[in-house]
């Protein structure tokens, strides 16, 4: 995979890693990594206010340990 391009350096747990590309080409070249994917949590915040969560709801699972949103 090294030797055809099919590793993609990607950020895990705040240390690089060579992962697998998509094994699709689109006019003979990878999809290559657009974005580092995000930290755990990062983000979380506004998914749950999209499924309806209000910022007191989201607050207390956080305080409880449910959900990190750090």
């Amino acid at each position: 995979m090294n030797a055809s391009g099919g590793l993609a350096e990607t950020r895990t747990h705040g240390s690089m890693a060579r992962l697998p590309k998509l094994p699709l080409r689109l006019d003979g070249a990878t999809l290559d990594l657009r974005h580092q994917p995000p930290g755990v949590g990062e983000g979380g915040r506004e998914l749950y206010r999209r499924c309806g969560y209000s910022d007191a709801a989201i607050d207390g699972l956080a305080a409880e340990g449910i959900i990190d949103i750090s």
